[in-house]
């Protein structure tokens, strides 16, 4: 794939089935907070690019998306999500670019259908849409080139996902008294 900054974005080619293993595999993380999906994706793209890499030794790249973007979700009590951008990681599946975001979806999804989700609603647009190396994290440094995770991205993303899931926690115990909780 090639990434708006000139680089191409070498990433692993698997199978379906594989992907929804590893989808799988990264939903049963504990400490990745997929049911806060109002912040942070950029962090849980991190850590799941991360640990696919470590842990299934395949590649992934980032697909980012920018714009007016909601989606509808029973992670939030809102019942939706609305950002102005968002990321996940990327793998290719017979050559499709396909995401891996357990945040919104319940199995890998092809890019095109990840994109639309995000844009169906009234004014729903994408202003930019764009791929990237596993080792970028926010839409600020895309234009960099980057060659390995920074030593700084990767301590943001655990303070981020251990304060959002904290938030998680608190959802989750308030629903289970069927308290209503303010978050």
């Amino acid at each position: 794939l090639a990434a708006n900054n000139g680089e191409n974005v070498y990433i692993s080619d698997i199978t379906y089935e594989y992907a929804v293993e590893i989808f799988f595999k990264m939903k049963m993380k504990e400490h990745i907070p997929f049911k806060y999906p109002e912040d942070g994706c950029y962090a849980r793209a991190q850590e799941m690019s991360r640990l696919i890499e470590i842990e299934e030794n395949v590649t992934t790249g980032k697909v980012f998306i920018e714009g007016n973007l909601r989606v509808v979700t029973k992670n939030t009590p809102s019942g939706e999500v609305t950002w102005w951008y968002h990321v996940a990681p990327v793998v290719l599946v017979k050559g499709e670019p396909y995401v891996i975001d357990p945040s919104i979806f319940e199995s890998p999804v092809p890019v095109s259908e990840w994109f639309n989700i995000q844009i169906k609603h009234e004014n729903g647009k994408a202003d930019k849409t764009y791929y990237t190396t596993r080792f970028h994290y926010s839409p600020s440094d895309v234009n960099t080139k980057m060659k390995r995770y920074s030593k700084q991205n990767l301590e943001d993303a655990q303070k981020v996902m251990a304060e959002y899931l904290e938030i998680q926690k608190q959802r989750i115990r308030a629903k289970q008294l069927d308290l209503q909780y303010p978050y």
